[in-house]
C-alpha cells in the first residue's frame, strides 16, 4: 500500500447508490484507467440497519421499509437488491476496460472499510463528499471521521461529477518543520502522478511571530532541501490554518489539496483533526488526506 509501495495497484470505491458515489466512482475509473489498477466497489448494509436507511438506499428499487417486521427479512433484501445494482455500476468499469471486483456484506461500514483496506492492500479510497455536509453524505454520522481517522491509505474525496478529471495545480499547506520530510514522499508521488504544479501554501495566524520574508525565506529553503518542483510559493494571512487554506483554494484556485490527517509532532498545530476534517467537509474542490507514515494503522 501507498506509502511504502507508492504505487497505485487498487482502488476502493464505497458505494451507497446516491449521486455523490457515482461521482467518485466515475473519477476511480479514470484514476484506474492512468495507474492500471483494479477498482473494488463495496457496499456495506450498515449494522444495526437505521430507520433512515431510505436515504442510503434513495438509488435502489426498494420496498417501504414498513414492509419488513425484522432485520430476519430486511437484511437478506437489502442484500440482494444491493448485489443487483453493484453489478451494473461493475459493468460500467468492465466496459471501459477495467478489472471490477465487487462485495456486498453486512457490517459495520468503518470497520469494514478498514479491513479491506488493510487485507486487500488497497492504495486508494475514493468517496463522493458533499461540500458542506462532508462525508455525511456517504457514511452516517460519526462513521465519516472515523474513515478520515483510521483507514491507513489515503483518501481522496470528490464533491462532484468530474467528466475528465485533471489535477493541473496541487494546494500543498505546511509549516515546513523538519518532521515535514516524513510526508514528502506523498507530495512527491501525487504530483509525478498528476503531472502537475505545487502551490505550496503556508498559513500565517496571529500566533505567528515571522514576518512575511521570514517565512517566504524559510518555504524557499524548504522546497530546495526537498527537491520540490515546480513549486509556487504562497502565503495566507487568516485567524485560523483550516480558513486559510479554504482562502487559498479560492483564490488560487487549485484542482486538489493534500492534507495529513494526523500531525503527532511539529504539524500538529496545524494539521490536527479538526483542521482536516474542516477543509474536507467545506473545500469545492477534491481533497487527498493521508496519515502520516510513521503513524498509518
Amino acid at each position: 500500500m501507498l506509502p511504502s509501495s507508492l504505487a497505485i495497484r487498487k482502488i476502493l470505491v464505497p458505494v451507497d447508490f446516491s449521486e455523490l458515489a457515482q461521482h467518485a466512482f466515475a473519477v476511480a475509473i479514470q484514476l484506474a484507467q492512468k495507474s492500471h489498477a483494479t477498482v473494488k466497489l463495496l457496499h456495506v448494509v450498515e449494522l444495526p440497519i437505521a430507520s433512515g436507511y431510505g436515504t442510503t438506499y434513495s438509488g435502489l428499487d426498494m420496498d417501504p421499509i414498513g414492509a419488513y417486521q425484522t432485520y430476519d427479512f430486511m437484511v437478506p433484501e437489502l442484500l440482494d437488491q444491493s448485489k443487483r445494482q453493484l453489478e451494473k455500476l461493475a459493468q460500467i468499469g468492465m466496459a471501459a476496460g477495467l478489472t471490477v471486483v465487487q462485495e456486498v456484506t453486512a457490517d459495520r461500514i468503518v470497520s469494514k472499510l478498514v479491513s479491506v483496506v488493510t487485507e486487500e492492500q488497497v492504495d486508494l479510497v475514493v468517496i463522493g463528499s458533499a461540500e458542506t455536509a462532508g462525508l455525511e453524505e456517504l457514511l452516517i454520522g460519526s462513521d465519516a471521521e472515523e474513515v478520515v481517522r483510521h483507514c491507513p491509505c489515503p483518501v481522496l474525496t470528490v464533491k462532484k461529477q468530474h467528466d475528465f478529471f485533471k489535477v493541473n495545480h496541487i494546494l500543498f499547506p505546511s509549516d515546513f518543520s523538519p518532521e515535514t520530510r516524513a510526508i514528502i514522499p506523498y507530495v512527491h508521488f501525487f504530483q509525478n502522478f498528476f503531472g502537475a504544479t505545487l502551490q505550496v501554501l503556508h498559513v500565517q495566524t496571529k500566533n505567528n511571530a515571522l514576518s512575511e520574508e521570514e517565512i517566504r525565506n524559510r518555504m524557499t529553503a524548504f522546497v530546495a532541501e526537498n527537491n520540490l518542483q515546480e513549486a509556487n510559493l504562497l502565503v495566507q494571512s487568516n485567524a485560523s490554518a483550516s480558513d486559510g487554506i479554504l482562502a487559498a483554494a479560492t483564490t488560487s484556485t487549485p484542482d486538489l489539496i493534500i492534507i495529513p490527517t494526523h500531525g503527532r509532532t511539529g504539524l500538529a498545530h496545524l494539521f490536527h483533526k479538526s483542521v482536516a476534517e474542516r477543509v474536507v467537509n467545506h473545500a469545492a474542490i477534491p481533497v487527498l488526506t493521508f496519515h502520516w507514515p510513521e503513524h498509518s494503522e
